[in-house]
Order: structure tokens, then sequence, then C-alpha cells
């Protein structure tokens, strides 16, 4: 059989990658559209607002009403909305979202059944954003409105096409605040990023992004990625595309509590940016 170019440039690669690192049995299986590519043709979602803000919920009852109530609050001077975006959650993250309807008019459920991943989750919050700039943030309020607020006023006056928080100006702090054994994941996989992909950005998977609604729209349609690293992707195609980013330190409060697995995470993680850099 004869193969077409992009099969060659496939397999190029993944040979290339193979014999650069012998030690390693991975496999590394092609990248497939995955099953939530976007279900909204965001192109069609004219800008009405100046911020929305898409929430992430997958299994959050214990901590979702404190985080939106206290962005509602905080937002309440400027032109916007608050879409939290539940997939697949056994709880009741959805009905406490539609009674926190009742109290603030500019809180939105986007729901889906299956679950998603968290990317996939995203990029649907972000698909049916009515703002011309799009947010996102961790459910259990890792970033403080207050912090939230700054970077926000940083990404209206800066010109960039992107402001992503970061975490790791303050080393000790960080490390006190986020536990050892993650701090030390962390910057691993950020190492990694940083030169698999030739990122320049210090934290890749902060909680807290905010785009251009032109960026994403022009970036969006060639992800593949739809889990915990689809930040490392949505970025790689951004700086790829020539878009402006800009980093902005900020203070981050860790929260207790999330069902993520770090040792399962993280490796997930790991093959998924590794599929990605052999076939982009």
């Amino acid at each position: 059989m004869v193969l077409n170019q992009v099969e060659r440039e496939r397999s190029f690669r993944e040979d290339a990658f193979k014999a650069a690192n012998p030690s390693l049995s991975i496999t590394l299986q092609p990248h497939r559209r995955p099953a939530w590519a976007p279900r909204i043709d965001r192109t069609t979602v004219s800008p009405s607002l100046t911020l929305s803000v898409v929430i992430p919920a997958y299994n959050e009852e214990s901590r979702i009403g404190h985080t939106i109530r206290e962005y509602a609050t905080a937002l309440h001077d400027i032109d916007h909305e608050i879409l939290v975006e539940v997939d697949g959650s056994s709880d009741g993250t959805a009905d406490l979202v539609r009674d926190i309807q009742s109290e603030y008019e500019r809180v939105k459920l986007v729901e889906f059944e299956d679950r998603l991943g968290k990317g996939g989750g995203v990029i649907e919050g972000m698909g049916r954003a009515g703002g011309k700039w799009i947010a996102y943030v961790d459910a259990d309020g890792s970033t403080p409105p207050n912090e939230f607020l700054r970077v926000a006023s940083a990404a209206f006056a800066d010109g960039s096409d992107a402001v992503i928080a970061t975490r790791y100006w303050d080393r000790a702090g960080m490390v006190a605040n986020y536990g050892f054994l993650r701090w030390t994941a962390s910057r691993g996989f950020n190492f990694l990023v940083r030169h698999a992909f030739g990122l320049p950005y210090r934290d890749t998977q902060c909680g807290m992004k905010m785009f251009r609604r032109e960026a994403v729209n022009a970036v969006i349609p060639e992800m593949k990625l739809a889990d915990y690293a689809f930040d490392v992707e949505l970025l790689w195609r951004l700086h790829q595309s020539g878009f402006k980013i800009t980093e902005v330190p900020i203070r981050w409060d860790h929260r207790n509590g999330s069902t993520v697995q770090l040792a399962r995470v993280a490796s997930r993680m790991f093959l998924d940016v590794l599929r990605l850099r052999v076939n982009p």
C-alpha cells in the first residue's frame, strides 16, 4: 500500500521518536478527532458581551456554589455571563446551578449527559460564549475573583490576544500551598512541554486563562486533545499561529477536595503530549 503524504510524515516522526528514545516501550497511536468534537458552530454566536467566563464542573456539587456566587458578585460591574459547563456528573452539580440561576440571571448552564473531559467541556462552553473576551477558571475557586480581575484588567489594556495566569513566581509559597509532590510533578511536566513544543510560558496548566474571541475561533477547529493536557495544545496552536500571549503572576489558593488522581492524570497527560508532538 502506498502511504499518502500525511501518513508518511507521521511514520517518519514516530520512527525518529523511537530511535531517540529506545528505552521507552510506548506505542504512539495516531490522534483521532475526539468524540466531543464541537457540537456548535461558534462562528454563528454573535459577541454581545464584554466577557464570558466558562467554569467546567464535574461532580463539583460541594464547591461550585461558592465559586459562582463569588464571581457573580465580583463581576457585577462588567457586562458578562458565567457559563457553568457540566458533563457526565453523577451528583447534584447541575441542579445546584439551576437553583443559583434564580439568584443570578447572568449564570447559564451548559449540560451534557456524557463525559467530555475537562478540555472538551471547556471548549463546548467557549463555543456557546457570547463575550468578546472568553475566560475559563476552575470550579474550586483556586483563582480568587480579585486575582481574576487583575488578569482581566491586563487583558483589556495590554493588546494581547490571550492572557494566562502563572502560579510559579513564588516558589516557596507555591510549594507550601500546593504540596511538594504535586509541585514537582507540575514543574517536570512544564519542563517537558517547554522543550518539546518550544513554548516560553512558565505555567501552561494554571486553570485561569483569557482569550480574545477571534483567537479562540482561529485554533479550536484544529484541537485534538479533550482532557487535562488540552491547555498545552491550545497555547501551542495559538503560539504557532502568531497570536500574542502574555503571562500574569497571580496568588493561587490551592483548594483540597479534588477527585483528580495525580498519578493517573499525570501519566495520561504525558502520553497525550507525546502523541500530539509526534502527530500534530
